[in-house]
């Protein structure tokens, strides 16, 4: 039973210092390496030359487009600014 609440206590601890860190603005420490790289960078580029999510986009654009009365225009590729 005293193994148990040791448990208990150490994740209040961790919890506590944890807090702490929240509030003084700073995010709490990571467990792992992928933990410390943000969402949108873990994902970034995993629709790159997928050509239904090409598809999707171009479908997106001609909706807004047609609901401001402008007609769409396609896009041409650009190696420069394309998405990895």
């Amino acid at each position: 039973m005293s193994s148990k609440i040791e448990q208990i206590e150490n994740r209040l601890k961790q919890i506590e210092s944890e807090l702490q860190e929240l509030r003084n603005g700073k995010t709490p420490k990571s467990k792992t390496k992928q933990d410390a790289v943000p969402w949108y960078q873990q994902i970034f580029g995993s629709f790159n030359d997928d050509p239904e999510f090409d598809a999707m986009i171009r479908a997106g654009k001609a909706i807004r487009d047609s609901d401001c009365g402008v007609p769409a225009k396609p896009r041409r590729k650009s190696a420069s600014k394309g998405r990895r």
